[in-house]
């Protein structure tokens, strides 16, 4: 009796492993057969960028041909057009890609043949900017909608779906941290939209066969309307400053759109007559060479007819009135930079007087460090110069050098340009007390990337000068350095104890001014540029 109950419930502990275990193979089958799960992992937003097919990637300007300077590398934004700003000034418009420092772009023509095209840029969305994701069947039936917030993607719990089958993943924000757009008939994919937007409107669309386990999904949010970033800034021959901008607008624009999600047609909504105000930055002092206003949302069709006007705009002391410039370009999901480049008009009032000094260190027996001029042996410390007579210009002087190790200094009608010695070199006898306005450093760090390197590593050539001298009419100093050969040309500042003097500039027709170009001798002693006075004449 033991044993035949003994085999009774052996048997049926067989019989229950048994069926759960062909209930776990059923299970399991179900589960390779249906269970899905996605889950967001990355997201970002896109943008085209308008540029030309050989942009520079440090500076956002198109490259033209390659200088015949050794090491260089030109880059120039894309010339569209020239205006005119009275008889002696013009407007240069001109287009680049958007850049991280927009005072990179070089300004004069650039080559017109070069082809336009579209390049990607991908970054993070801000954090706390939230987006509402909403997933549709083969049938176009809303079966999921999920509410994200940049930053907190990984502890959302994934969304549960079928394997093997197909979905349509739709995303929509408006670029903010308090607010996402409201869908309309949001049950059905055909008939699905966002209505009115005024906002930065970012849309995603993908359709995407799961696969059993889990899928993660990178959620790419593009612009879908236009991004331009209006640029005037003084052209670096041209003396003086913005004081003042008034009422600038572009057209044309939109209130608002609405856009469809299955075909992601844009309909536009109730032209705005004035246009879309273009924010500047307030002026105050003196004024600034440069302004570049924020960037300005512009809701409209492709169109290369749009428009910036000003009621007013005063630059280096003249104001024109009702100033407008044509042929702005507007490309939905499109940015790109606007760039005004003001410019006077001038010529020389002498021939160009030219500098060409090179001289290597020397040692003598006395061990003494200098160099050999003409076969005469002149010691660290001295001063090298030479005197220019430049005839009264009413538009002051420029000092274009091309060559340069590892410093200078001028003498106007008997005053020094600067207080001390300009220093370019780091280590050098000399403090280095000359650097770039927005902090970069020779033989040092570049704000916008890498390293700047030494100045006399640098060739430049009279177009494209690695040091440029503006002197106004008024006496005003401006200096430009570029970052490399052949390179596009910065503001520069004195500073670690320097600084310019104040002097006057003779602009009358008969009096003439004596400009001394000067260089303490430390070792290798280069000077090479051209310098010439200013006039004011009538633009072409």
């Amino acid at each position: 009796m033991k044993t035949k109950f003994f085999i009774k419930i052996l048997t049926f502990a067989f019989l229950v492993i048994a069926i759960q275990s062909c209930s776990k193979t059923s299970n399991s089958s179900e589960l390779s057969q249906d269970g899905a799960t996605v889950k967001v992992v990355a997201t970002e937003i896109e943008f085209e960028n308008m540029e030309a097919s050989n942009v520079d990637n440090n500076t956002g300007a198109v490259k033209l041909a390659a200088s015949t300077a050794k090491g260089s590398t030109s880059t120039q934004p894309d010339l569209i057009d020239i205006q005119s700003f009275g008889a002696d000034k013009t407007i240069e418009v001109y287009l680049s890609k958007d850049a991280s420092n927009q005072t990179d772009l070089k300004n004069t023509a650039a080559n017109n043949s070069i082809k336009k095209v579209a390049a990607i840029e991908r970054k993070p969305l801000a954090k706390g900017v939230q987006y509402k994701i909403l997933i549709y069947d083969a049938t176009k039936k809303l079966v999921a909608e999920r509410l994200y917030t940049y930053g907190t993607e990984s502890t959302a719990p994934g969304i549960t779906l079928d394997a093997g089958k197909k979905y349509t993943f739709i995303g929509v924000s408006v670029n903010s941290t308090t607010a996402v757009p409201t869908v309309t008939n949001s049950d059905q994919l055909d008939k699905a939209s966002v209505a009115n937007i005024s906002a930065d409107l970012l849309f995603f669309k993908k359709e995407l066969t799961l696969t059993h386990g889990l899928t993660n999904l990178s959620v790419i949010l593009k612009h879908k309307y236009s991004l331009i970033t209006a640029i005037m800034r003084m052209d670096e021959n041209t003396t003086g400053a913005f004081t003042a901008v008034s009422n600038p607008y572009i057209t044309p624009t939109n209130q608002s759109a609405s856009l469809k999600f299955s075909d992601e047609v844009i309909s536009y909504n109730t032209p705005v007559t004035q246009g879309v105000e273009v924010k500047f930055p307030s002026i105050t002092g003196t004024g600034l060479r440069t302004l570049t206003a924020a960037a300005t949302l512009v809701i409209n069709p492709t169109t290369g007819t749009g428009t910036i006007k000003f009621a007013s705009i005063t630059v280096d002391g003249e104001t024109k009135t009702n100033v407008s410039i044509p042929n702005v370009k507007i490309t939905p999901g499109v940015k790109y930079n606007l760039i005004l480049n003001f410019k006077t008009c001038t010529s020389n009032v002498s021939t160009n007087s030219a500098l060409n000094w090179d001289y290597s260190a020397y040692t003598n027996s006395s061990k003494v460090t200098g160099i050999l001029k003409n076969g005469v042996f002149i010691p660290n410390n001295s001063i090298l110069e030479q005197t220019i007579q430049a005839p009264g210009g009413d538009y002051g002087f420029v000092f274009d050098i091309t060559e340069m190790d590892n410093s200078f200094n001028m003498e106007l009608n008997g005053v020094k340009l600067a207080k001390n010695e300009i220093q370019f070199e780091v280590n050098s006898t000399l403090p280095q007390n000359i650097r770039f306005k927005d902090l970069s450093l020779y033989q040092g760090i570049n704000i916008t990337g890498g390293t700047v390197p030494p100045v006399y590593n640098q060739i430049g050539t009279l177009s494209m000068p690695i040091v440029k001298v503006v002197i106004s009419r008024t006496g005003a100093v401006t200096m430009y350095g570029s970052k490399v050969s052949g390179g596009p040309l910065f503001e520069l500042e004195l500073y670690n104890g320097n600084s310019f003097n104040t002097f006057v500039w003779n602009d009358g027709t008969h009096e003439t001014n004596d400009v001394k170009i000067t260089q303490m001798v430390l070792g290798k002693t280069t000077l090479k540029g051209v310098g010439s006075g200013k006039k004011k004449i009538k633009c072409n």
